[in-house]
């Protein structure tokens, strides 16, 4: 895939993704039951992935059905069942929240990332040991996590920015 088409894919989940965030707070605030509205959404995902995949593997002429070997199921319902209990604590935790913190909590995506593969191992993240160019791309990594994080914590926990959602009218709490 080249670079730009990579980027511009990047760019497009980020923005779906927090486009997202505020639409779940407004669901959400609406009443809408979290786990309902979780349990819709997830479907709705794993059969638009269902989908990609068929139509990925006929445009590559593949004849192969999809399969999985049973320790990939278990690992797929693992997964799925994160994801889900993640969907729902996160819509719990944005009913009580402003939009912008809603927004905002993009910010953290990469950080649980980045936590969740090192702790598999699928992304290496050596931090004393190793060349130069590593040992430089795993403190860029966490840097780059920590500005955002700090950004993130600094504009939901910053008096100014709950002054004015207060003159908006759009504070939860009224």
């Amino acid at each position: 895939m080249p670079t730009g088409s990579a980027h511009a894919a990047v760019l497009t989940a980020n923005i779906i993704w927090a486009a997202w965030n505020v639409a779940s707070r407004a669901l959400v605030s609406s009443g809408t039951n979290p786990v309902v509205f979780a349990t819709y959404r997830e479907i709705a995902c794993a059969v638009f992935l269902l989908l990609v995949t068929m139509a990925r593997r006929q445009c590559s002429g593949s004849e192969k059905a999809i399969r999985f070997a049973p320790r990939e199921w278990s690992l797929l319902l693992l997964c799925g069942s994160v994801l889900f209990s993640f969907q729902v604590a996160f819509l719990l935790g944005v009913g009580g929240a402003d939009a912008t913190t809603a927004g905002l909590s993009i910010l953290l995506v990469p950080l649980i990332a980045l936590i969740g593969t090192a702790c598999l191992g699928w992304e290496p993240l050596p931090l004393c040991r190793g060349s130069r160019r590593t040992l430089i791309a795993s403190w860029a990594k966490l840097a780059g996590i920590a500005c955002a994080f700090c950004g993130c914590a600094f504009l939901i926990l910053s008096p100014a920015a709950h002054a004015s959602v207060a003159e908006d009218g759009a504070s939860p709490q009224q």
